[in-house]
């Protein structure tokens, strides 16, 4: 059997962006969160609209990690994936998640992983 993923995405303001955060990890997420920082467009409702678990806060200071340590504690999986709104992951990393997943749980089970990003400015790497 797999390992489950939970994928909590921090957010604020992003409803122009949230639906393609979350697509393409509707496949192997066992459940996603979105974190809200009390945002006043509509990404509450679009989070709900598009199935996701939606957790609203006002950290103080508008702290995020806040928020994501909040989500995390209410996550239902073996594993959890935090990303932002402007993150996407590649068809490769998708795979080699599915991959990670299948093997796990067991005994030998790593307790973290790291995954490499690239970061962007202005279109280039």
């Amino acid at each position: 059997m797999s390992a489950t993923l939970s994928v909590v995405i921090a957010a604020r303001n992003c409803a122009d962006r949230l639906e393609a955060t979350v697509q393409p990890w509707r496949p192997i997420a066992h459940e996603i969160i979105v974190a809200d920082q009390m945002s006043f467009d509509q990404t509450p409702d679009l989070a709900q609209k598009l199935g996701c678990r939606l957790i609203r806060n006002d950290p103080p200071g508008g702290n995020f990690d806040l928020n994501r340590k909040l989500a995390m504690e209410q996550a239902t999986s073996e594993w959890i994936l935090y990303i932002d709104t402007d993150e996407r992951p590649t068809a490769e990393l998708l795979s080699e998640i599915r991959r990670f997943l299948a093997l796990t749980p067991g005994p030998a089970s790593p307790d973290g992983v790291r995954i490499p990003n690239m970061f962007y400015f202005l279109g280039r790497p």
